[in-house]
């Protein structure tokens, strides 16, 4: 974080982040084990201008978001989490968000929109900040949203790329080694993060010992997907997916719709499917061989909308429509 308090010098400052999915390791990356996520290609822009009004302002009008830094909404705490981390002291800020990806879709829009706030308020005052730096003012945010966030989020929102994350232990950048194409679909839902997480945390305390194997078991899958993904066995990486929404739906943490949706990319032939963030809601991601027209077309004809990206190397690129 900056070592002074920041004022602004600029007329506007401008910023920008990543959405992302997660490939495996949802929920027990919260208790310690590793994930394996992408971030996307878009995310969410950010323009901070200074402010005549009493209070530092955020709003994303696409969302019809709008919270003050002093308000008492766990959301208005959340925003003034972030500015504290920035040091940003007695000064008043308006920020508006412009998004490129849903929110509450499993993709990563709370933390990208908090990456880029930081951003653009950093710039706004002629200063800037690396990926780790804008990564913790995220995570400040991101704690008071979601009770018990893993750190994977905001860390995919600043960085980019393909990266393996296990709180406090380095973060490590994978390359893949050929193209792996997923159809990403919106549930029509949104996911519930902050109720799944807790919901989560109450079973673990409940039935200790059973849940612990299935984190054990996801940190499995997530060592495994992460050498099919760097060999370029789809195939491999599509069965670990699925074994992953399994436990994840042991879990009870996803719901009637993102099962169906599950089930119905693997009749449409994916290579593999699972529900991506927190669930409760939000998006289920399938892994295809070839296009995934089919795969698009069944979510479609059930009213779902839907995304094309490929990881290529050590990125994850939404494709045209």
């Amino acid at each position: 974080m900056p070592g002074t308090d920041l004022r602004p010098t600029k007329r506007m400052g401008r910023g920008s982040a990543y959405g992302k999915i997660i490939l495996l390791g949802e929920h027990a990356v919260v208790h310690g084990r590793p994930a394996l996520g992408a971030a996307l290609s878009e995310g969410v822009s950010a323009f901070a201008m200074r402010s005549g009004r009493a209070d530092s302002q955020l709003s994303v009008p696409s969302w019809g978001l709008q919270v003050r830094a002093e308000g008492a909404r766990q959301s208005d705490r959340a925003f003034g989490a972030l500015l504290q981390a920035l040091n940003v002291r007695n000064e008043r800020i308006d920020i508006v968000g412009e998004p490129q990806i849903p929110a509450g879709a499993g993709l990563g829009a709370s933390a990208a929109l908090a990456v880029a706030v930081a951003r653009a308020v950093a710039d706004l005052c002629a200063s800037s900040l690396t990926p780790a730096e804008a990564s913790a003012a995220a995570f400040a945010s991101e704690t008071l949203l979601h009770g018990r966030a893993s750190g994977l989020d905001n860390e995919l929102a600043a960085r980019g790329g393909v990266l393996l994350f296990q709180r406090d232990q380095p973060l490590r950048a994978v390359r893949a080694s050929t193209t792996f194409r997923f159809i990403i679909g919106d549930s029509g839902s949104k996911g519930a993060t902050l109720e799944t997480v807790q919901k989560v945390a109450a079973l673990h305390r409940g039935r200790r010992a059973e849940v612990e194997q299935r984190f054990d078991e996801i940190a499995g899958l997530v060592e495994a997907g992460t050498g099919a993904l760097v060999r370029g066995e789809r195939a491999e990486l599509g069965e670990l997916m699925t074994e992953n929404h399994a436990i994840l739906r042991w879990l009870d943490v996803s719901n009637f719709t993102l099962d169906k949706m599950v089930d119905a990319a693997l009749e449409a032939g994916a290579l593999g499917a699972k529900l991506t963030g927190g669930g409760g809601g939000g998006s289920v991601i399938a892994l295809v061989d070839g296009e995934g027209t089919s795969v698009a077309e069944a979510w479609g004809a059930a009213g779902h909308t839907c995304l094309t990206t490929e990881i290529r190397g050590s990125g994850l690129n939404i494709l045209p429509s």
